[in-house]
């Protein structure tokens, strides 16, 4: 099965896609409000665009002309702070990676463009938010399972965990409240 490469970007206020790969003769972009728009307007359009090479005898590949092939999406930062802001906020991932809110911000807008390490920092911060989250989510259904046989360890750390969190302190303070 042949791969075609999409790369995804926020532009302001829409995700936004390009496949630029010689073996469909040209050039495919989307756009989309959220990230499954966005989706689903590539595929339509690169069908779309391989019909109309197909009909003026352009030279596709037969795997990709047979459909035999699939979208790899590859992200670029601002996409990934844009969509990560549904579940957590800058703030707490500036403290996850010690990369400043401002830069954050920087990178989310597409004002500027990570280095690889930077990149790398922000994956890692994304990571470690989504652990916290999930070990938030054990030590909350611990907490409400006593009576279920969780080891007294557990039940201790869970009553820790939901006495913190009623005073804010939290871990990161990972949970954006909408």
């Amino acid at each position: 099965m042949e791969q075609i490469k999409v790369t995804v970007d926020w532009c302001g206020k829409n995700y936004a896609s390009y496949i630029s790969d010689p073996r469909i003769n040209g050039v495919v972009v989307s756009t989309g409000k959220t990230y499954g728009d966005l989706k689903r307007e590539t595929e339509e359009e690169l069908q779309f665009h391989l019909e109309g090479c197909i009909a003026d005898g352009d030279s596709i590949p037969e795997s990709i002309k047979n459909g035999d092939y699939e979208l790899v999406y590859e992200k670029r930062v601002s996409a990934i702070l844009h969509e990560a802001q549904q579940y957590t906020t800058l703030a707490a991932l500036s403290r996850a990676t010690g990369i400043r809110h401002a830069q954050l911000s920087h990178y989310a807008n597409a004002v500027s463009k990570p280095r690889q390490e930077q990149r790398e920092r922000i994956i890692n911060g994304l990571h470690i938010i989504g652990k916290e989250l999930q070990e938030f989510g054990t030590v909350a259904r611990a907490s409400e399972k006593y009576d279920q046989g969780y080891s007294p360890e557990m039940v201790s750390k869970a009553k820790r965990g939901m006495e913190e969190h009623k005073k804010g302190r939290c871990g990161f303070n990972l949970i954006k409240i909408i």
